[in-house]
């Protein structure tokens, strides 16, 4: 049994000219390959170009010189303003450097003035008791509590005398009332501890008493007669 072969035509049957071959199937272009989720979202978030076809104007030279100077003049302005801050800072230095120094030179002359009234208390303590005499002592004490207050006057202590004046609660105490008729009601009678002013500002208040009008005796008796008379009347009328 033969098998059948196909054979290609004879070119002699065909007058001499060969077969032109059937066309191929026009092939289809050949698609691009997707882009990739990074490729897509730099894409989108890439900034038009200047004069793209965004429709963003290209600024002009005169425009571009405006903004170099208002540039120039932040950076200048910000240049004055770290320097006044620093100048500022020297300045508070300064001024805390010297208001610590004045109060130190205060207070060294201060202590200067004080040494001599410690020497003397010093000096008063040193000599035996047995060998001295009591109104010697008492006046050495006197002249020493003068040299204190010579020094505490110097650098500006006051005492405030409040005896015999009217009661200010600015500058008085009260520690107690005095009922009396010798004094208008609202007078300091007596003075218990003393008060000072620093340079006209008030350090401590005075301790005073205050005089205060005596209760009235006559008063008092009208008020006890009334005060027995109605329960009286209340018992009149109740055994009526």
């Amino acid at each position: 049994m033969s098998r059948h072969r196909e054979t290609a035509p004879d070119p002699r049957a065909t007058g001499g000219v060969p077969a032109r071959p059937d066309p191929l199937p026009d092939a289809e272009p050949a698609a691009d390959p997707p882009a990739s989720a990074p490729e897509v979202c730099a894409a989108s978030a890439a900034p038009p170009e200047l004069g793209s076809d965004a429709g963003q104007p290209v600024p002009s030279a005169d425009e571009l010189a405006a903004l170099r100077a208002q540039a120039d003049l932040a950076e200048q302005r910000w240049d004055r303003l770290l320097r006044l801050q620093a100048e500022f800072d020297n300045y508070r230095k300064r001024v805390e450097r010297d208001r610590d120094e004045a109060r130190l030179r205060a207070t060294e002359d201060l202590m200067q003035d004080l040494l001599p009234v410690l020497d003397h208390f010093e000096l008063g303590l040193t000599t035996p008791a047995s060998s001295v005499d009591g109104a010697v002592l008492m006046t050495g004490m006197r002249l020493i509590q003068r040299q204190l207050h010579q020094v505490l006057e110097r650098a500006g202590l006051r005492q405030l005398d409040a005896s015999g004046q009217r009661f200010d609660p600015n500058i008085h105490e009260a520690v107690g009332c005095v009922p009396t008729r010798d004094a208008p009601e609202g007078t300091i009678v007596e003075q218990v501890r003393n008060g000072y002013c620093l340079h006209e500002r008030l350090l401590r208040p005075a301790g005073v008493r205050v005089a205060v009008a005596p209760p009235d005796p006559d008063g008092a008796r009208a008020t006890r007669e009334q005060g027995g008379d109605a329960p009286t009347v209340e018992a009149d009328e109740a055994g009526v």
